[in-house]
C-alpha cells in the first residue's frame, strides 16, 4: 500500500483488537474511517470475494462511522477513496471475512448441484446449496392445499426455481406456470433446473413486475441470489451490490399484451416490493380471485400489499404460526416489523 494513504486515511473495524477481522453472517460490519487532516473527504466501496462493486457504500463526504451487513460469507474488503482540495487522491483498504456457522473455512463460489424434495437445482454456491435443504418449509407445507391439478400458478420472484418446478408439478401437464424474474443471475438458473428436472409448462418473464411500465434500477448480490431488489424496495438503498436496469411491467398489462392466462395461484417473493407488484395486478386478483402466498416483508410493506385486496372479500393466514385473520384490519393489526409469509383467499 502506498504510504501516504495509510497517513492520510486509516480504517478501524470497531469491536476488533486482531489484525485479522472477521464476523458472522447476521452480524453488522462497522469501520471507523480516522484521518488528521480536516480537509479529506471519503467515499467506501465494498469487495466481495472477487467482484468490486461500483455502488458506493457511502458517497463523498467527511471520514465517518460506515457500517452494512453482508449477507452471504466470505472474502470482503473495504475500499475508501480519498481526495482534498489540493488535489491529493489515494485509496485505503481494510479485508475482513464473513463466516457462516463457527470459524471454519469460507465457502465455496462454484455452482452446486444439489437435491430437495426430490428435485434436482443448480445452486449458485456452496453457502447456498447448504441452507436450500430447509428452505421455507412451512410455506411450501400449504402449497398442496392452495394449488390444484390444471391450475395456472405464477411464481413472482421465480429466483432459481425452486418454487416454479414445485407448483409445475402440482398443476401437472395440464396447468401452467408462468415464472417472473427480474435477476439475469437467476434467469440463467432458473432455465438450467427447468431442463434438469424436465418441465415444460413453465414459461419465463424476465421483468420486475411493478404497478406500471417502466425502467428500474435493480441491485444483484453475487454471493446471495435472493437479494436482488428493485428500486421500488425500501431496503433498496442499504444492500452493497452490482445496480443494472431492468424491464418493470405491471401483470395486468403483461397478461394483456402476452395474452397469458389469468391466475389461479399467485406466490410472491420480491423483497419489499409487494406493494406496487400487487397494484399492479388488481385486475386480475378480481377476474380471477386467485389463492396468494406472499412473503411480507414489514408493516409498511404489509400494508402497500393489503390495500389493494380490500373490499375483495380476502381472508389471511401466517404461514409459520396458522394465525388466521378476518379482513385486512385484522392483520394489519397483527403484523411485526418483521419478514412473515401470508396466506391470502377469498371467501367462498
Amino acid at each position: 500500500m502506498d504510504p501516504e494513504v495509510s497517513v492520510v486515511i486509516e480504517i478501524v473495524a470497531r469491536g476488533s483488537s486482531v489484525s485479522t477481522y472477521r464476523i458472522q453472517i447476521g452480524e453488522v460490519a462497522e469501520f471507523d474511517l480516522l484521518t488528521a487532516d480536516p480537509a479529506v473527504e471519503v467515499r467506501v466501496f465494498v469487495q466481495q470475494q472477487a467482484v468490486r462493486y461500483l455502488k458506493p457504500l457511502a458517497d463523498w463526504g467527511p471520514p465517518r462511522q460506515v457500517s452494512f451487513r453482508p449477507e452471504s460469507p466470505g472474502a470482503y474488503a473495504l475500499a475508501v477513496e480519498w481526495r482534498r482540495p489540493d488535489g491529493g487522491h489515494g485509496w485505503a483498504e481494510l479485508a475482513f471475512a464473513a463466516l457462516a456457522g463457527g470459524a471454519g473455512g469460507l465457502p465455496g463460489a462454484a455452482p452446486r448441484l444439489v437435491k430437495a424434495d426430490g428435485m434436482r437445482l443448480w445452486v449458485p454456491s456452496e453457502w447456498e446449496a447448504a441452507i436450500f435443504a430447509s428452505h421455507e418449509e412451512p410455506a411450501r407445507g400449504l402449497l398442496t392445499d392452495l394449488v390444484r391439478p390444471g391450475s395456472v400458478a405464477y411464481d413472482i420472484g421465480a429466483n432459481i426455481g425452486f418454487y416454479s418446478v414445485l407448483l409445475a408439478r402440482l398443476v401437472g401437464p395440464t396447468g401452467r406456470v408462468i415464472a417472473v424474474e427480474a435477476n439475469p443471475l437467476c434467469v440463467y438458473f432458473l432455465r438450467a433446473n427447468l431442463e434438469a428436472n424436465g418441465i415444460a409448462n413453465c414459461t419465463i418473464l424476465p421483468a420486475a413486475l411493478l404497478n406500471e411500465e417502466a425502467q428500474v434500477p435493480f441491485t444483484i448480490n453475487y454471493g446471495n441470489c435472493h437479494l436482488g431488489l428493485t428500486a421500488r424496495s425500501g431496503f433498496y438503498g442499504g444492500k452493497i451490490g452490482h445496480e443494472v436496469h431492468v424491464e418493470g411491467h405491471a401483470l395486468d398489462a403483461l397478461i394483456a399484451a402476452l395474452d397469458l392466462p389469468g391466475p389461479d395461484f399467485v406466490k410472491m417473493d420480491i423483497e419489499g416490493g409487494e406493494g406496487p407488484a400487487v397494484e399492479g395486478m388488481r385486475g386480475a386478483i378480481v377476474r380471477h380471485r386467485p389463492s396468494i402466498l406472499v412473503e411480507i416483508h414489514g408493516r409498511a410493506a404489509a400494508r402497500a400489499t393489503v390495500a389493494p385486496l380490500a373490499g375483495l372479500g380476502y381472508r389471511y393466514r401466517d404461514a409459520e404460526s396458522r394465525t388466521s385473520f378476518a379482513d385486512e384490519g385484522a392483520l394489519l393489526s397483527w403484523f411485526p416489523e418483521a419478514v412473515r409469509q401470508i396466506v391470502c383467499t377469498r371467501s367462498a
